[in-house]
């Protein structure tokens, strides 16, 4: 949280609502600020629905007063949709030495994404990773295995 260096360094109490995408009324956190930033984690709980949300601080109290003032400081963000989660795996069969190749689909419309994959069987590796940003359905990934995304 910035724009806030009118607060002295110290520890305040902050009542903030949700809107939009997401909403809650009346949260209270701590936070402490130094230099004018203080920073605070919105419970993943309270972020379950893509789209814009806004949060808006309401009022700030000072813990060591105990002194309190409305206030109306909001800022737009957005939660992205979570990756698919019906996504299919199919493996050709290939020759030893040879790169397999990987068909992954049901991506969605998802534009960039990182895949991490484990190998056994004959062949053992673990956290594998590959990644793929722009049109993600019609790339493909290829050295010693070969992973397509559709």
């Amino acid at each position: 949280m910035t724009g806030i260096g009118n607060l002295p360094d110290g520890n305040y109490e902050i009542t903030y609502n949700l809107a939009g995408a997401n909403e809650a009324t009346a949260q209270l956190i701590t936070i402490s600020v130094i230099s004018g930033i203080a920073t605070f984690t919105i419970p993943a709980t309270m972020l379950s629905n893509s789209g814009g949300t806004a949060i808006i601080i309401t009022n700030v109290l000072d813990l060591q007063t105990g002194c309190s003032k409305a206030a109306n400081k909001s800022k737009n963000f957005i939660i992205n949709p979570p990756p698919a989660t019906d996504l299919d795996i199919s493996v050709a069969n290939s020759c030893a030495n040879q790169p397999a190749s990987v068909l992954i689909s049901g991506m969605g419309q998802i534009n960039s994404v990182s895949v991490t994959y484990d190998l056994s069987g004959a062949n053992v590796a673990t956290g594998q990773t590959a990644v793929f940003s722009g049109q993600v359905r019609s790339r493909s990934f290829c050295d010693s295995r070969c992973v397509a995304l559709q």
